[in-house]
């Protein structure tokens, strides 16, 4: 029914703190690390966390999650590398997340890194952003999507289909699908109506 190895609820805050070599096996909706309710996480690495689940998940990920409940909540200064979310696929099921960072609030994450994260059957590599999120002087590199589902849209680097998110001073590079083909979005960045300020794109794809 779902999981996650660390939760961070109510206006907790965790600083520098390494979260490593999570590996989980779940039915349903998971993250290794979920913040909820305002909480922040500061100065901190998450990676090498492995989710798989044969189960239908929604704005989820591998490594961190801020979740529909998640106002106000803050990353800062933080590492979020090496992660991967794997689904059992099928038509029918919805498969919306990240390898590595998926936001579902209006949140803030800035000064922070999301690198070398995966995804496979899964919508995005690096970070799954449809709530009106700010993203400030963050790197997002090296991500990729193992294999595009058929029943939706993938985007290795960054995928942002809220008019109300806002990107500063993000530079996306190095991403890369592992194919394209008619459902996929883009190697780095798919922006449906989200605003990008002073902000590189350069590189992506093979």
């Amino acid at each position: 029914t779902g999981g996650h190895a660390v939760r961070i609820l109510d206006k907790a805050v965790v600083s520098d703190t390494v979260i490593d070599n999570v590996d989980m096996r779940v039915n349903g909706t998971s993250a290794a690390v979920l913040l909820s309710g305002g909480a922040q996480l500061l100065r901190s690495t998450v990676r090498k966390c492995d989710v798989y689940t044969w189960e239908k998940f929604l704005g989820r990920a591998g490594g961190v999650c801020i979740d529909s409940s998640g106002a106000g909540c803050l990353i800062d200064g933080c590492v979020i590398e090496e992660n991967s979310i794997t689904t059992d696929h099928s038509a029918s099921k919805k498969y919306q997340g990240a390898g590595g960072l998926a936001v579902n609030a209006a949140a803030t994450v800035r000064n922070t890194v999301i690198r070398n994260n995966t995804s496979g059957n899964a919508y995005c590599g690096g970070v799954w952003l449809p709530a009106a999120a700010t993203l400030e002087n963050c790197l997002i590199v090296g991500n990729k999507v193992t294999t595009p589902i058929n029943a939706a849209s993938s985007v290795a680097g960054i995928y942002a289909s809220s008019a109300s998110a806002v990107l500063k001073h993000v530079t996306v590079v190095g991403n890369e699908l592992a194919s394209v083909g008619t459902n996929v979005k883009a190697h780095g960045a798919y922006l449906n109506g989200a605003q990008a300020v002073n902000s590189i794109f350069w590189g992506n794809g093979p």
